[in-house]
């Protein structure tokens, strides 16, 4: 009787294993065939944006498309990474880069939703010095930090970043004036798909996996990311931490 009970939930904890992996499968399969049609929405409404006045309506129409194909794209880069993740492990690809260049193009790149929130972000301590980081997957970890601020934190207005270097270590603090986290959350929002359930964040768009993400990608960088206590008392502050040593050294 033991040994077909056993057999039994061997057979079904196969069954979920497979499964699961049927259905990231799929998952990585739809992303990869949106990828090229939402490419080429995007480049041609800001092909378009180029030659109308964006100040009139329909200008306004197609800074809605490209803002909102901009949101669509750094979601199926997420469920890209997600997938991939589940599959095997995501590879470090380690340039020497500025990062503050990179921190600068993440900005340029939300700015139009962050704006149209009504919030607005602020570099403020930078590095000014080359480092080595992979700067594909160091823009998809700032970009899902300041999307995360843009859902939940838009009420603050505001969001600041600062850089610094200390003992091999990129570190950077990404600060907003929203309503915070309570202490007892501090973990799990790390977690894949888990959403906080409350009055502010109920209706919010979002598949819950765009900190879990950001911060698999600070591990892979022999890093970090993690809530920290704001200095200000309220908000969200944010401290990323990567490891920037060159990868040819020994």
């Amino acid at each position: 009787m033991l040994i077909v009970t056993a057999m039994y939930l061997y057979r079904e904890h196969y069954k979920e294993i497979n499964m699961a992996q049927k259905r990231v499968s799929f998952v990585n399969r739809v992303s990869h065939e949106l990828k090229t049609p939402l490419t080429n929405i995007r480049m041609y409404a800001e092909l378009m944006a180029d030659k109308i006045n964006p100040k009139d309506g329909l200008g306004k129409h197609i800074h809605v498309i490209t803002t909102e194909s901009q949101r669509l794209s750094r979601l199926i880069d997420n469920v890209l990474n997600f997938s991939r993740s589940q599959r095997e492990r995501l590879k470090l690809n380690k340039l020497k880069c500025n990062p503050d260049e990179h921190l600068n193009a993440v900005i340029n790149v939300v700015e139009p939703i962050m704006k149209s929130a009504g919030v607005e972000v602020c570099l403020g301590k930078i590095t000014n010095q080359p480092v080595y980081l992979d700067p594909e997957l160091f823009e998809q970890i700032m970009i899902n930090l300041l999307s995360n601020a843009e859902k939940y934190a838009a009420c603050g207005k505001k969001v600041d970043i600062s850089a610094e270097i200390k003992d091999q270590n990129l570190i950077i603090y990404v600060q907003d004036y929203g309503p915070g986290i309570q202490q007892n959350q501090s973990l799990k929002i790390f977690e894949p798909f888990y959403r906080i359930s409350s009055k502010l964040t109920d209706g919010v768009s979002g598949a819950g996996i765009g900190l879990s993400i950001a911060k698999e990608l600070a591990l892979l960088h022999g890093g970090n990311l993690e809530l920290v206590t704001s200095n200000l008392g309220k908000g969200c502050c944010f401290k990323l931490t990567l490891n920037i040593s060159d990868p040819n050294s020994t």
